[in-house]
């Protein structure tokens, strides 16, 4: 479904939005250092309460799932996909930059932006040739 050209259609997206409990049911059984399930469940919550699939917000979110929300964004904005080429670092950051406080919890955003400055340019992807026909995408994260 994710790999399929255009948008989803309202059905899809509710089966797409389904994925992190899921997630939780297929995990709920394996034995890990740590209790991951809620991260699962939690990364595509929002800080202003509009992610799924409880809808919960700010410091409601468990942790963890804060950061992996980050870097599963930063991820999908920076990796080809069918719909879209893959995003350069800045250009990514600057998108993840204005949803910071809506999609992303800022302290979680600004430590990540600080790691990402330690990393170096050679860790992270590049800025892809520009493409003046791409589109600006508004996150779902």
């Amino acid at each position: 479904m994710l790999n399929k050209p255009g948008r989803l259609t309202p059905e899809e997206r509710s089966q797409m939005e389904a994925h992190p409990v899921a997630g939780v049911e297929l995990l709920k059984d394996v034995e890990f250092p740590w209790d991951i399930l809620p991260m699962v469940r939690s990364h595509h919550e929002r800080w202003d309460g509009a992610g799924y699939p409880d809808r919960i917000s700010g410091e409601a979110i468990p942790l963890n799932a804060r950061i992996l929300a980050v870097a599963d964004v930063f991820d999908a904005l920076t990796t080809d996909r069918p719909y879209r080429p893959a995003f350069g670092r800045e250009e990514a950051l600057q998108m993840m930059r204005d949803d910071c406080g809506r999609a992303f919890d800022p302290a979680v955003f600004a430590a990540f932006e600080r790691v990402l400055a330690t990393l170096g340019a050679t860790a992270l992807p590049t800025a892809p040739a520009e493409d003046p026909a791409r589109r600006r995408l508004t996150l779902v994260a």
